[in-house]
């Protein structure tokens, strides 16, 4: 080994997070316009916050999940 170790990145672009979360480049552009969605802009490209990421996920359908079981 040589001491590295392989990370999943911190941010994530468009086509990243909607690779992710199994939906279109359209609509993650779309639901980055959204108050509480977890991205940022550096210069002209929009970011998204992995980690907050799955915590946004996590607290939009914390409710849902109940309800279908």
């Amino acid at each position: 080994m040589n001491g590295t170790t392989t990370q999943a990145p911190l941010t994530l672009d468009i086509k990243g997070a909607a690779a992710l979360l199994g939906v279109s480049d359209d609509l993650m552009y779309r639901m980055v316009h959204i108050k509480d969605f977890p991205s940022f802009r550096m210069g002209r490209k929009i970011l998204i916050d992995r980690r907050k990421l799955e915590d946004w996920l996590e607290a939009q359908t914390a409710g849902q999940i109940e309800t279908w079981r």
